[in-house]
């Protein structure tokens, strides 16, 4: 009941939704183009690691890359919110009881 409770709030809040949005234009591009990312990543399951594969992972990932080094660079705190990093490591706070 209390992890209900809890999507339910995480459902009723805006950035839930804003976040959806952000990725929206992802899963269109993906649609029309028979998720191909997908077919991309299974045919390299079967071939060995080389530069090109290499160069296709940094530049898939290098939105994520470069924003962890320039919020590092700002000495911003990269966390869980609180409730949530308690609740993946199954702190509750009705445990003392």
């Amino acid at each position: 009941m209390v992890i209900i409770s809890r999507l339910h709030r995480y459902w009723s809040c805006h950035w839930f939704y804003t976040g959806l949005l952000l990725l929206f234009p992802d899963i269109i591009w993906f649609w029309q183009n028979q998720f191909a990312v997908f077919k991309w990543v299974d045919s390299q399951l079967t071939q060995q690691l080389n530069s090109r594969v290499l160069v296709a992972a940094v530049l898939i990932f290098y939105p994520i890359i470069l924003a962890v080094i320039l919020l590092k660079n700002f000495s911003a705190k990269l966390s869980w919110p609180d409730p949530l990093k308690q609740q993946l490591m199954g702190v509750s706070r009705y445990a003392e009881n």
